[in-house]
This record gives C-alpha cells, sequence and structure tokens, in this order.
C-alpha cells in the first residue's frame, strides 16, 4: 500500500498544496538530474 504525504504553505491559514501530474518518467528524470536536492541534499549522483 503506497504512503501519502500532503505538502502545506506555512502561513496563518496553512492551505495543501494539490498534487500535479508527470507527463513522463523521462521529465522525473531529468528534473533529478537538474537537482539531485529533489531526493535528497546528502546524496550525489555518480551516473545515469
Amino acid at each position: 500500500m503506497p504512503i501519502q504525504h500532503a505538502v502545506w504553505t506555512v502561513s496563518q491559514t496553512p492551505t495543501e498544496i494539490s498534487q500535479g501530474v508527470l507527463p513522463s518518467e523521462q521529465l522525473l528524470e531529468d528534473m533529478i538530474v537538474a537537482q539531485p536536492r529533489i531526493l535528497s541534499s546528502e546524496w550525489m549522483l555518480i551516473g545515469r
């Protein structure tokens, strides 16, 4: 069973940020290569 987490704004009235849909797995891979911190600030990418 997958685990889901919500992301909320930080303000006087917190609101949940809606989920987006990625059009392809390739786009996700490109985003991670461009900004590996998406996954973890402690990880280093070695290869693709």
